[in-house]
């Protein structure tokens, strides 16, 4: 227990030093702030059954939300187009388009029960007493985002977050966020830290010159190599406090 305790004092106070110099925080949506990964990757399975041509299996539903988790944090075409490769499939014209219309028809169905993560909860409320800015940026259609943040994110939280940025064409996760989010608060990349939950999320992160912290809460061990990874938001809170 005392090695345990010496642990976390010490990732709390590694937070406390990294978390001094930011002023700006970014969360990423899906599985960092919102409980979506299980009802969403079904959903990508049943959108993609039911516009790709593909053989069925009793496996293939699975499969397909496997890929999907595993690519997760990457803009919706990009992983739909990765999976078609990993089945050898030949895109079609408009099969994207298709699919995407089912696939937003299934997420605005069934993720409206889905709930917000509690410690994501009580650390904006930190942040926002801390006078921080905060900002959602997420690979889902900025439409898509906006109803699903609107109709499950308490409204004493949302009137504080400065932007919620969806992916669409050029303007995605990632640099083109970051470049937004910079330009918009005025500030330098070492003022930004990033809140994700998938390692594509610290690859964007590292590749717009920002901080990235991981939040794993199934305690997955593909984030080895990321500096610094919680099991929490709340450690994050109490860095906060460090």
């Amino acid at each position: 227990m005392a090695s345990i305790n010496k642990e976390a004092k010490l990732l709390t106070d590694e937070l406390a030093s990294l978390l001094k110099s930011k002023s700006v925080y970014v969360f990423d949506w899906d599985g960092t702030i919102f409980d979506s990964m299980r009802v969403k990757s079904n959903n990508f399975a049943s959108a993609f059954l039911w516009s790709v041509p593909i053989s069925t299996h009793p496996e293939d539903k699975k499969d397909l939300e496997n890929h999907y988790r595993y690519l997760s944090g990457r803009p919706r075409e990009e992983i739909f187009y990765k999976v078609l490769t990993i089945l050898s499939i030949v895109p079609e014209p408009y099969l994207f388009e298709r699919f995407n219309s089912m696939f937003e028809k299934l997420n605005m169905t069934n993720l409206i029960t889905a709930p917000v993560f509690p410690d994501a909860l009580e650390l904006m409320n930190e942040l926002i007493k801390h006078n921080k800015k905060i900002y959602i940026s997420s690979s889902v259609p900025p439409c898509e985002l906006q109803k699903i943040v609107k109709a499950t994110f308490p409204g004493s939280i949302r009137q504080h977050i400065s932007k919620v940025l969806g992916s669409k064409d050029s303007f995605s996760k990632g640099v083109a966020h970051i470049d937004f989010i910079k330009n918009e608060s005025n500030v330098d990349p070492q003022q930004i830290i990033v809140f994700g939950d998938d390692i594509a999320d610290f690859e964007l992160s590292t590749e717009a010159g920002v901080d990235c912290v991981l939040v794993n809460r199934l305690g997955s061990n593909n984030q080895q190599t990321v500096p610094i990874v919680v099991n929490s938001l709340l450690r994050i809170k109490e860095g906060l406090a460090g």
